[in-house]
C-alpha cells in the first residue's frame, strides 16, 4: 500500500488567465491558493503461470490546481516480469478534470498505456 500527502506550506498568489481581449491581449486575476494534492495505491504481487505478476489500483485528487493538474484520477495497471530485468506493463486511466467555473475544462480523459521496463 502506498499512500501520499502533499501540500504547501502557506498560501501563494497565482496570476490566473480568465479571458482574452479583442487584440488577444490575456485577461488575468490574481489569486491565492495553497494547492494540495492526496493518493492512495494498493498492490499485489503473485506468480502466474510462473512469472510474478502485479496488480495495481492507483486513485488521486488535487486541490487548487485548476489548469495545471486534474482533480482526480483513477489508474488500474497490471503487469508481469517477462525475465528477471524486463517488465512489460498495461495501465487504463480515467481523469476528471476541474469544472469550467474553478478553471478546468470540465470535461474526462481515458488513457490506454502499455510500457517495457528493462531493469538493472
Amino acid at each position: 500500500l502506498i499512500t501520499e500527502y502533499d501540500t504547501a506550506l502557506r498560501s501563494t498568489r497565482f496570476s490566473q488567465v480568465v479571458g482574452f481581449t479583442a487584440d488577444g491581449s490575456p485577461i488575468t486575476r490574481l489569486v491565492s491558493k495553497k494547492p494540495q494534492a492526496w493518493m492512495i495505491e494498493p498492490s499485489y504481487t503473485t506468480e502466474i503461470l510462473g512469472k510474478k505478476t502485479w496488480v495495481a489500483l492507483d486513485y488521486s485528487q488535487t486541490n487548487g490546481l485548476a489548469g495545471r493538474f486534474p482533480e482526480a484520477r483513477l489508474l488500474a495497471t497490471v503487469g508481469t516480469w517477462i525475465f528477471d530485468f524486463l517488465r512489460l506493463d498495461f495501465e487504463y486511466g480515467h481523469e476528471w478534470d476541474y469544472s469550467v467555473a474553478e478553471g478546468g475544462t470540465g470535461k474526462g480523459a481515458d488513457t490506454f498505456i502499455s510500457r517495457m521496463t528493462f531493469e538493472w
